[in-house]
């Protein structure tokens, strides 16, 4: 049979029709024209397919045996070599194969081969010709090919090392022999019966078709396409040398350890990959091979010559130095290297990055060129702005023509939105994670008093989240709850020494800067009056009587003005007996007034008449505080570390007080029967009779002032730190401590009917506290006589449907707390969870007994009873429109139902005991979760998933907003899955017990979850930090929770547990 290989792609072509002038390729769909293609190869086209060859009996002095195998070439015959009495193998090519001129190079050719000696060779024993037939004889090897050799064998790296050494060592003689094999190949390979290799075919059948394709007599390419060099490949017959066979040799290594080739396809997109791609890492398809072997195969198979092993026998010296573990010549490519490779592959991608890159780097140097040049010769703002234009302007023109050449920036271009986005989303979660321990500082400083502090990180929390990404319902609960209890008011004045609040009238005066400031505060804001002096006075001291409206003013030339009346025009004469007055205070019932000099003088004068009632001087020195008794009939003066008790009407010495620790401040309880007196370390309550101190408080940090309570067995102390100290001094036991103002508070007004308070540090704040209630994330109880297994809200947020183990099912009014309905669901059973439907009109029950139950949410009366679950029944879940629900238990079931029927209208076999089942927010999935997590799509009814859990799940919540869920297991582990196939799963270590309650808040930006030890968190959902801790403390096991949620409008959280106790938190 005659054939001829394509010009362009190199397949062997049969022609059919003897009188065609073309033919077309089946492979590469090449015409071709047959009238040139007969001159060159003087080819005969056939008519007919020949039959088996025709070869004599023997051949010289050898007795053909049996054929072995034949092909387009020709013929193997086993022979007897009747001279040697041996048994060889002999070649026999198809009759009129060779023209004269071609038989001469073939025999040429094979007696060169001949003269190769190597056990790793197949020995060529002679080349001979028979009349008009040639032949070649060659020892018979006993065995398989390689590739046959290769579908029963798997080989290890080792072993794949030394088959290719052994090949690597035959052909290393070839080499220096001065032959190159040009189709090295499994099937060119025979493997003897003790698995030795045995290199066969040396191009014994060559002939030329020009100078640029070589092909074989039998019709092939030289070289299969899968195992020839880049250049044979390309059809550059004069740079093929024995580096294209070191190439073949690294494609079979590659082979032997991957089991796949480095290339695959079609011919034509084989050859293409050939000449043009990378082969693969082969540790990508193999891990397990070394990585000096994968060096010593990639620098087999490198596409340019030069950069690959000399010869074989180079190669086969870093084979031999890698099974000996000494060290190799091949090493693994740099990232400079592959770059470089990948740029000669791509050379206009690579040219126009190039150009891109030397775009940008000229623009930051013409841009730092720019930036000093502006600054060193300090050019004008309007040459500078007219430069910057025209820079701007170049820079457009030349990013739009560069937009316009370059098309393949386009993706460069979304590697980058993407590593934007990716670098959003690490930020996003970096943020999450700051969030959640700034949360758990606010709690933590709330819990300490510090309500200052947390303030301050609240407020910074909303500034660094502008778009309300992150806060949730713990942050709203924590600010709103602590807007509850104090307001901070920003008077914008600084350097504040002395205030008063009238509680009533909601006034406050300050003295800053020698003037006096009125304010009336509405809602969280303070409104400036008219100031009661002028501006051009500056004042020392004041005080102000809130029941009379009596202001006394000390100014700084020492003189006292009184006045009735917020009109600065109704001043009181002046009060002249003493200069340098630097202290004053009107009496409780605003009948006295007592004044303190620099000089250590002291009066009382009468408020009315201003007639002076006593006269005396201190003689322990300058007067630091005055305090009057609420009777106004007496009051008491610090002066010299004491405290000197005097008779308002006489100014006569009553007692005085006294310690080792000089005293700091001075105040009366709130009815006047004991003195309270501040040392640097302590804080005492004095009889003002005997003086007999009794100490009720320490300061380690000193004390800085003394205020009574709102009750007269409470007193509030402040310290150096700023910390405000409420203190029972009866029982000398300290009730709780605040840090309401930046610094230490420097004075205190307390209203004693209700307990508020005001208080101030001398900044431009002050903090207004509101009389004292339950403390901050502080629930009430609702109380039931069973454990509380599940709870559900009503669609209004304010009933609350609970199941108990009495088998009732109860339904709060939470405004109220009462109960609305109070029905038992399975009398003598427990009621394991009740569910309203999305319209809030019905209720359905779930009990141990196995029954589900329809009740009407108005009365408590029965609808229907179903019946179905063998055994109890434990979840509930709505469909989101209504219609129908699920049901699941310890019957490896989910049940569905709908609400005008008792009949089930399917079933879900999940397996094992299911805990819990619920609806997406959609309706298009159903999640179990027990022994199992599974979820089904609810149109189909085919299972998505249902993977057995290494530990029992049970709770599971969908996510309110997108296709996450998120579920909890017995090893203290929250899930968060979706059902969108490209989200990855996120798991967090939440407790280090079983977890039984999980929910989503309504905007889905946190999670509550609850253990068995009674601890109740709220988590962000993908930050590993808790954000706050509503219940339970480290160490402290509570009683066992069972389920909690949150109300749709998101402003309650209700947690139910084993001693029948609901927990409610209030968001104000």
């Amino acid at each position: 049979m005659k054939t001829f290989p394509c010009p362009s792609c190199r397949q062997p072509i049969d022609p059919v029709d003897a009188n065609a002038t073309t033919v077309r390729c089946k492979n590469c769909d090449t015409s071709i024209d047959l009238g040139a293609i007969r001159e060159t190869y003087s080819v005969e086209v056939k008519t007919s397919r020949p039959a088996k060859p025709s070869v004599p009996q023997y051949l010289g002095h050898y007795r053909l045996v049996q054929i072995l195998g034949q092909g387009s070439f020709g013929a193997v015959w086993k022979a007897h070599d009747e001279r040697l009495e041996r048994t060889v193998a002999i070649k026999v090519p198809r009759d009129g194969r060779f023209s004269s001129s071609q038989l001469d190079d073939f025999l040429n050719e094979a007696r060169a081969v001949a003269k190769l000696n190597h056990p790793g060779i197949v020995r060529v024993h002679e080349v001979g010709q028979s009349t008009t037939v040639p032949y070649i004889v060659t020892e018979l090897i006993h065995g398989s090919d390689l590739k046959d050799f290769l579908k029963t064998k798997t080989l290890s790296a080792k072993r794949a090392a030394q088959l290719s050494l052994k090949l690597a060592e035959a052909m290393g003689h070839a080499h220096d022999s001065g032959v190159v094999h040009r189709d090295l190949k499994p099937a060119n390979v025979m493997m003897d019966e003790k698995n030795r290799p045995h290199v066969m075919d040396f191009g014994l059948a060559k002939q030329f078709i020009g100078q640029d394709v070589e092909r074989t007599i039998d019709g092939q390419i030289m070289g299969t396409p899968a195992y020839m060099s880049p250049e044979q490949a390309r059809g550059d017959s004069k740079h093929v040398d024995q580096r294209s066979d070191v190439y073949s040799l690294g494609v079979m290594l590659f082979e032997f350890l991957t089991g796949e080739l480095p290339f695959r396809g079609r011919s034509a997109m084989l050859l293409r990959q050939v000449i043009e791609e990378e082969p693969p890492l082969p540790q990508k398809l193999n891990a397990s091979i070394p990585t000096d072997l994968q060096s010593i195969c990639l620098k087999c198979l490198e596409k340019e010559p030069d950069q690959r092993y000399e010869s074989a026998q180079t190669y086969a010296e870093d084979l031999r130095a890698f099974l000996n573990d000494q060290p190799i010549q091949a090493k693994p490519s740099t990232r400079w290297q592959r770059f470089n490779k990948w740029c000669r592959r791509n050379p206009v991608v690579a040219s126009i990055s190039s150009l891109a890159l030397s775009f940008l780097v000229a623009m930051l140097i013409l841009s730092v060129v720019f930036l000093f040049r502006e600054r060193g010769l300090r050019l004008s703002i309007d040459e500078a702005l007219v430069e910057k234009t025209e820079a701007l302007a170049n820079a457009e023109a030349l990013t739009l023509d560069l937009r316009r050449k370059r098309s393949g920036l386009d993706a460069a271009m979304g590697l980058v939105t993407n590593a934007q986005e990716q670098i959003k989303t690490q930020v996003l979660s970096y943020a999450q994670q700051l969030y959640a321990y700034r949360l758990r500082d606010v709690q933590r400083e709330v819990d300490n008093g510090r309500w200052h502090q947390a303030r301050q990180t609240l407020d910074l929390i909303a500034e660094e989240d502008p778009d309300d990404q992150l806060r949730c319902w713990a942050w709203s609960t924590l600010d709103q709850s602590l807007q509850q209890r104090c307001t901070w008011l920003d008077v914008g004045k600084r350097s504040i020494t002395r205030m008063t609040v009238d509680f009533e009238t909601r006034r406050v005066c300050l003295l800053a800067y020698g003037q006096v400031h009125q304010y009336r505060r509405v809602d969280n804001d303070l409104v400036e009056l008219a100031s009661v002096i002028s501006a051009n006075t500056k004042v020392r001291d004041f005080d102000h009587h809130p029941g009379s409206g009596l202001f006394a003013v000390a100014n700084e030339g020492g003189r006292v003005r009184l006045t009735r009346s917020d009109d600065q025009s109704e001043w009181l004469p002046v009060l002249s007996s003493l200069q340098g007055i630097a202290k004053v205070r009107i009496s409780p019932d605003a009948g006295r007034i007592v004044v303190a000099a620099n000089d250590q003088k002291c009066a009382v004068f009468d408020a009315n008449s201003l007639e002076p009632l006593a006269h005396w001087r201190c003689d322990r020195g300058r007067v630091e505080d005055i305090c009057w008794h609420p009777s106004g009939e007496s009051f008491a003066l610090l002066t010299g570390g004491k405290v000197e008790h005097r008779l308002a009407s006489s100014g006569d010495l009553l007692n005085t007080i006294e310690h080792g620790e000089a005293f700091r401040c001075v105040a009366w309880n709130r009815d006047g029967s004991r003195l309270l007196v501040g040392g640097w370390w302590n804080a005492w309550s004095a009889d003002p009779e005997t003086g007999r101190l009794d100490r009720f408080a320490d300061h380690t940090s000193g004390t800085r002032g003394i205020f009574a309570g709102a009750s007269v067995d409470q007193a509030y102390s402040v310290s150096s730190t700023g910390q405000i100290s409420l203190w029972d001094v009866a029982k000398h036991r300290l009730i709780h401590t605040r840090n309401l103002v930046a610094g230490a508070p420097l004075q205190i007004c307390v209203d004693g009917r209700s307990g508020a308070m005001v208080c101030t540090s001398g900044s431009n704040e002050i903090a207004w506290t509101a009389p004292e209630q339950e403390s901050l994330l502080e629930p009430f109880v609702l109380k039931h006589q069973a454990p509380v297994r599940r709870i559900d809200w009503h669609p209004d947020s304010n009933r609350l449907a609970a199941a108990d183990w009495q088998g009732r099912c109860v339904v709060w009014d939470v405004d109220q707390r009462s109960r609305l309905l109070d029905f038992y669901a399975c009398k003598g059973h427990y009621c394991e969870a009740a569910k309203w439907n999305p319209a809030g009109d019905r209720l359905v029950t779930s009990g141990n007994d196995g029954s589900i139950q329809v009740w009407d949410a108005k009365d408590g009366s029965r609808l229907l009873k179903m019946s179905g679950h063998q055994g109890p029944a434990y979840g509930l879940a709505w469909h989101p429109d209504g219609h129908a629900f699920a049901s699941c238990g310890v019957d490896e079931h989910v049940r569905f139902w709908n609400t005008d029927s008792t009949d089930e209208t399917d079933s879900w076999k999940v397996g094992g005991v299911i805990e819990e089942v619920a609806w997406g927010r959609d309706g298009k999935h159903i999640f179990s979760v027990g022994h199992r997590l599974a979820i089904r799509d609810a149109a189909s009814g085919k299972t998505l998933s249902n993977a057995s859990a290494p530990s029992m799940f049970s709770s599971v919540a969908p996510h309110p907003i997108d296709d996450r869920f998120a579920a909890c297991n017995m090893t203290g582990q929250i899930h968060i899955k979706s059902t969108a196939s490209d989200y990855e799963d996120v798991v967090v270590q939440c407790s280090a017990t079983e977890l039984r309650a999980l929910a989503w808040s309504p905007n889905g930006r946190c999670l509550v979850c609850a253990d068995i030890r009674g601890n109740v968190w709220i988590r962000a959902p993908d930050a590993k930090p808790y954000l706050i801790r509503l219940r339970g403390e480290e160490g402290r096991i509570e009683s066992r929770v069972w389920d909690a949620k949150f109300s749709p409008d998101g402003k309650r959280l209700a947690v139910c547990d084993e001693k029948g106790r609901i927990f409610v938190w209030n968001r104000p």
